[in-house]
């Protein structure tokens, strides 16, 4: 987690990034990879921070339901892609 777009914290190659965009409102990242070979994707924009927990909570339960055998977070996000997760966080 972080409060500034520049990426010094490294948000951008995490499972999880959250920017700090304004007072109280964040950008999720999703998708990532520690070792640096894959930046993670824009999951959620201006998301307010009392909505995060919730918004992570719907991702893991998928995660929980649908990951591979030995699948990281940041891999099963890759794999499922941002349209996925988003469809299944809207039923």
């Amino acid at each position: 987690m972080t409060g500034c777009p520049n990426g010094c914290a490294r948000p951008y190659n995490s499972d999880i990034g959250l920017v700090g965009k304004t007072a109280g409102k964040y950008t999720i990242f999703l998708g990532g990879r520690l070792l640096g070979n894959r930046l993670n994707f824009l999951y959620k924009d201006l998301v307010p921070e009392t909505d995060v927990v919730a918004e992570l909570v719907a991702v893991f339960k998928q995660f929980k339901s649908e990951r591979e055998a030995s699948e990281s977070f940041g891999d099963f996000c890759h794999r499922k892609g941002v349209a996925a997760l988003l469809d299944w966080n809207e039923d």
